[in-house]
């Protein structure tokens, strides 16, 4: 739709037309097939209000820039011109089934600030800004609200409430914290939250692509909530969480099922991405060696700061391996109590094609109980002669805080005494087998298996010796 007017002359028409203009998509069957909406160009800015009742992608024959003082968005599904800025000093709203999305170019300049942000079964899209900021409250509610910020930095003034709703967010590549909160995390009523981290050099000290930063704040994940923490798929950069205590409560979940290294793919010769990443048709390896003469182990049994390895894929058929198990890294200077569940298993790969390796597990704290459940197991074979991922790697830290656990880490507390065991902590309700998983993934043959993993706890006790118990 195109709508052309002399500029001067509708500036003088009132009242102003009070008329929906739309080219809004079709829903189609199932979820996930609808088309994409159509476009409206107009001469200039004039039919913007504050209640949007345009529905398309929005171009202007003049004009690059609009601003209002509260903007709501109910029932359209409006996106506005890359490098378009927009400016609402008061509060967004996006309700019933409305979408706003903003995109502005890789190299572009704009930013974006708003008082209070409501979603309410309503979708805020973000992609490429300098920077996104509300200066006070977030509130993402009902089943089809969410908020989708991709490679723009985050500021959240005061609380983010995730309420039955989903937030995704993709940390900036060049700056792993991105993402600030200066309240709460709120997961309530079947919350999702999904975190996507950037690339990251290890050479330059830093291990992750992201941090969830909640320092002196509690985490908690109730009952049918999920926190998804991808790791990056080519890189290997994962989430940290730094928090003050961490409760899963029973029915939660973190789960980093498949969110670390990828499989083999045709840009890898086939081979799967990471360290332990297998050839064709072999499992990826990680805390135990991949199945099918697989991918070999990395990384360290104490300290597991890396996501799993991809399986082989198979180049006949241009089929990928299994994605690897990510990285659940959790630093608290409290309590971590675990009644839910952690995953970070390894995926099957497409037919004839090997198993992903399990991802990693750190979780580092005062104390640790709880009597959920953790699994790290390699992904299974899904054809002939093909290999399982190997399991992942599992390290607990006890009576310990993130700075002196990274202190002991890097060698600059020599006198520490941090005695290892492959036992379960006691306030720890479970054993192998039944709440802690390992299990190398299967192959196509008992020959074929991926190997298990491994698990550590250290219990942090003062100055002396390092002790290592096997």
């Amino acid at each position: 739709i195109a709508v052309h007017y002399d500029a001067a002359a509708q500036a003088q028409v009132t009242p102003r037309p009070d008329v929906v203009i739309s080219t809004k998509k079709g829903a189609g069957y199932p979820v996930g097939n609808a088309g994409q909406m159509g476009t409206l160009h107009f001469t200039n800015t004039y039919f913007l209000q504050s209640a949007i009742k345009l529905s398309g992608y929005l171009f202007f024959n003049e004009g690059t820039a609009w601003g209002t003082d509260s903007l709501t968005v109910s029932n359209m599904d409006v996106a506005f011109p890359v490098n378009f800025a927009l400016t609402v000093t008061s509060n967004l709203t996006v309700r019933d089934g409305g979408n706003l999305t903003l995109r502005d170019a890789i190299d572009g300049s704009n930013s974006f600030q708003a008082r209070n942000l409501m979603l309410t079964n309503g979708i805020l899209s973000v992609s490429n800004y300098t920077g996104v900021s509300f200066q006070q409250d977030v509130s993402v509610s009902g089943a089809g609200g969410a908020l989708n910020v991709w490679a723009s930095p985050l500021d959240i003034g005061q609380d983010l409430a995730i309420n039955g709703g989903t937030m995704r967010y993709s940390f900036v590549s060049t700056n792993p914290h991105s993402l600030h909160f200066g309240g709460n995390l709120e997961l309530t009523n079947g919350a999702a939250l999904h975190l996507y981290a950037g690339p990251t050099n290890s050479i330059a000290g830093s291990f992750h692509g992201g941090l969830l930063d909640l320092s002196g704040k509690n985490l908690v994940i109730p009952t049918n909530c999920v926190l998804y923490p991808y790791s990056n798929p080519t890189n290997g950069g994962s989430i940290k969480m730094a928090v003050n205590n961490l409760t899963v409560g029973a029915g939660g979940s973190i789960n980093a099922n498949g969110l670390g290294y990828k499989g083999g793919d045709s840009r890898s010769q086939y081979k799967g991405y990471g360290t332990g990443g297998s050839a064709p048709r072999g499992g990826g390896g990680y805390g135990g060696q991949g199945g099918k003469s697989g991918g070999a182990p990395y990384g360290t049994v104490a300290g597991p700061m890396y996501p799993g390895s991809g399986g082989g894929g198979f180049s006949t058929y241009a089929y990928v391996g299994g994605n690897a198990g990510g990285l659940v890294h959790v630093e608290a200077t409290g309590a971590i109590t675990l009644d839910g569940k952690i995953f970070v298993n390894g995926l099957s790969g497409d037919s004839y094609c090997g198993g992903g390796s399990g991802g990693g597990v750190l979780l580092v704290c005062r104390t640790f109980s709880g009597n959920g459940s953790i699994y790290a197991k390699g992904g299974h074979y899904s054809n002939a002669n093909c290999g399982g991922g190997g399991g992942g790697r599992i390290a607990i830290w006890t009576k310990v805080t993130g700075e002196i656990y990274q202190r002991v880490w890097n060698g600059l507390m020599p006198g520490s005494v941090a005695i290892s065991t492959n036992t379960l902590p006691a306030a720890f309700t479970g054993s192998f087998g039944n709440s802690v998983f390992l299990d190398g993934g299967l192959g196509s043959a008992t020959a074929y298996n991926g190997q298990p993993g491994t698990f550590r706890w250290l219990d942090y006790s003062g100055n002396g010796t390092i002790i290592m118990v096997h």
